[in-house]
């Protein structure tokens, strides 16, 4: 976080680092608190089980991904992205994405392989005994998305790769097709995932991302 907040310039898609104190134990970290804002599962106008208007859903899901690039250009993985640690701030007409919950965050090289995971396991966690930072950020995002469209069944990933768990109904081919490279697996039991640098062409190529990202500030 001190390193974000070294390069952040008052319009980062993550929050701000305000303060720190080190007390005997453990360290209290003051964070910026956009207001107003709410969290993304409180923001999408949802109907009895799905979201009402799926451009609703790529406004949002066009910033996160400028988030995780954000991060990544930064050598920060964030390793916890999901609806619980997204802030929307709705201070102007156009909704604004804001990455919280930095916690199990760390720096990433690119190069190293984890072990430990915190919430929902992505595929290669199950299937290879580890994983990496650019594939696991598009799986999360995937994750976000999947979850907007299907309130009714959240995605599990066990579910998932043994072909239990379809993709949402009720949505487009472009969004079925940009799920299907975030949360893929190959028949080979390896999962091969976009890392993230190379999920803005895929945003493109699946015209998901057609709606610009506002400016900041």
């Amino acid at each position: 976080m001190l390193k974000l907040a070294a390069e952040s310039d008052g319009t980062s898609s993550h929050v701000s680092l305000l303060d720190w104190y080190q007390l005997v134990g453990e360290l209290v970290l003051v964070m910026e608190r956009p207001m107003p804002a709410e969290n993304y599962n409180n923001y999408l106008p949802y109907n009895k089980f799905y979201v009402k208007n799926e451009e609703d859903v790529k406004i949002i899901l066009r910033q996160l991904v400028d988030a995780a690039l954000d991060l990544e250009s930064k050598n920060v993985f964030h390793r916890d992205i999901k609806a619980e640690n997204m802030l929307i701030e709705t201070r102007s007409d156009f909704p604004r994405v804001r990455l919280i919950s930095f916690g199990v965050s760390c720096f990433d090289d690119k190069r190293q392989t984890y072990e430990d995971f915190y919430d929902l396991k992505t595929p290669e966690f199950y299937l290879e005994n580890g994983y990496r930072a650019g594939p696991t950020t598009v799986f999360q995002i995937g994750v976000v998305l999947y979850n907007a469209l299907h309130m009714r069944k959240r995605f599990n990933t066990l579910a998932f790769i043994q072909g239990f768990q379809s993709l949402p109904p009720k949505t487009s081919k472009s969004c079925k097709d940009f799920l299907l490279m975030c949360l893929r697996v190959n028949p080979n039991n390896t999962c091969q995932r976009w890392s993230s640098s190379g999920i803005t062409s895929l945003c493109d190529q699946s015209k998901v991302g057609l709606t610009p990202t506002p400016p900041r500030g």
